[in-house]
């Protein structure tokens, strides 16, 4: 096995270990008294103005935007786990290819629409508590700004490869999810 494939691997453990124990925290503190010191369970007016279900809606298209990236990467680690005399690695590149020709448009188009969604989400659920989830939705926009530069080739030719290396970095991507769960999780 590659060193590439042993550091996505690791990252992706990572980030579900990291969930885990995010979700874990947050679920924890439901009873407990919220960030302004009165009431109990979630944030109060939170949930009133659109927080939570706006939170939900842009959750749910940032994984969907974000799924063929994924997939992408799934099969990549697919094919090259497989040995190169079989013909099962050639039909997951053929599929990953035909994949990335039809389903990277989802990437491209919904990750906007979940930001203006997440930017909505943002301005409907106070909290002056906690600077994570602005912290969060700073990073994943900077990521979703890379990605249009890139899409549109907006960027100076000399400045390409960097912002291609940081939009694309599993790094950047754990820090934001990481971010944003964490801050989430201190406000729930």
């Amino acid at each position: 096995m590659d060193l590439k494939l042993r550091k996505t691997g690791l990252w992706i453990i990572l980030c579900l270990v990291l969930t885990a124990a995010t979700l874990s925290y947050a679920h924890g503190n439901r009873g407990s008294r919220n960030h302004y010191g009165t009431g109990y369970g979630q944030a109060a007016g939170r949930e009133e103005k659109g927080g939570e279900a706006s939170g939900q809606i842009a959750a749910w298209l940032f994984g969907l935007a974000n799924f063929p990236v994924a997939l992408s990467i799934l099969l990549k680690a697919g094919g090259k786990a497989m040995p190169q005399g079989l013909n099962l690695k050639k039909t997951i590149d053929l599929a990953n290819s035909r994949q990335k020709r039809h389903l990277m448009r989802l990437h491209y188009w919904l990750n906007p629409v979940a930001a203006a969604v997440a930017i909505f989400h943002f301005s409907a659920a106070e909290c002056r508590s906690t600077i994570m989830p602005e912290l969060g939705l700073g990073l994943m926009l900077l990521i979703i700004i890379l990605g249009l530069m890139m899409t549109f080739r907006l960027s100076p030719m000399p400045m390409r490869k960097a912002i291609c290396k940081l939009h694309t970095s599993p790094i950047s991507l754990a820090a934001a999810i990481s971010i944003l769960m964490i801050g989430h999780s201190m406000i729930h």
